[in-house]
């Protein structure tokens, strides 16, 4: 079921939404791009010692043309700020008052004091309304 559905429906019947990894297995965080080599010993990459889950996850297919424009502008609105991106994204997720908690999965020690240390700064609407709007999926056309 789409987020534009499921988020209006949970908040009208008061039901929170707990996100599981809401930086998208590490996307959000900036560091692994379109058509660059992921970080050795990620879940992005490729060969041994590849992280948690070796060969699970494919770089190329998640960071199609529509999320690589999401990861983007994440960077870019952490740029303007002095940000991280994944600290951007954590404001991003906890600006929804349908989300109730994140699951953060840090792998390493500094991953979970970059998040926290972004805790208490809020994104403005205009970046808000922006990353709202980058991340909505076309709809498929129906023909009658």
């Amino acid at each position: 079921m789409p987020l534009t559905i499921l988020m209006p429906l949970c908040k009208q019947f008061g039901i929170g939404i707990m996100t599981y990894s809401p930086l998208a297995i590490g996307l959000l965080s900036g560091r692994f791009r379109r058509g660059q080599e992921p970080p050795p010993g990620t879940v992005w990459s490729r060969g041994k010692n590849t992280g948690m889950s070796p060969h699970k996850y494919n770089l190329e297919e998640a960071l199609d043309e529509f999320n690589d424009r999401i990861v983007q502008t994440v960077i870019e609105i952490a740029q303007r700020h002095g940000r991280t991106p994944a600290q951007v994204a954590i404001a991003w997720i906890l600006d929804h008052d349908e989300i109730s908690a994140p699951i953060l999965g840090a792998d390493l020690p500094e991953h979970v004091d970059e998040i926290y240390a972004g805790l208490e700064w809020k994104l403005d609407a205009e970046d808000r309304a922006l990353l709202d709007e980058v991340s909505q999926r076309p709809q498929p056309r129906k023909y009658a």
